[in-house]
């Protein structure tokens, strides 16, 4: 019950993450030319994680995930939360406004 909360606490505010705080331009690729990068790049690496786990590329957030490929962090929620707070601190303030 208390994962459900949180994952529709998320979906509630990505939204206005997107929006209101996230100020770049999104990336204008998708998963498909991801996969015809080199296998050992981070491209491939990227699109791998989004087809592994059913994502596709969430505009202006897409840096999020690669994170979670570089840190090699899984998608459930407690792994979500300790990625969460492995970027704060170092450093990452806007991060916890997901959470």
């Amino acid at each position: 019950m208390r994962d459900y909360l949180i994952e529709k606490l998320y979906e509630c505010s990505k939204k206005p993450y997107q929006k209101y705080f996230k100020k770049n331009d999104p990336w204008n690729i998708d998963k498909n030319t991801l996969m015809d990068y080199p296998e050992e790049s981070l491209g491939f690496g990227l699109g791998s994680f989004l087809y592994k786990n059913h994502f596709d590329i969430q505009e202006k957030l897409e840096d999020h995930d690669i994170i979670h490929v570089l840190t090699n962090t899984g998608v459930s929620v407690y792994e979500e939360i300790g990625m969460q707070y492995y970027l704060l601190g170092n450093g990452k303030k806007a991060c916890i406004c997901l959470w």
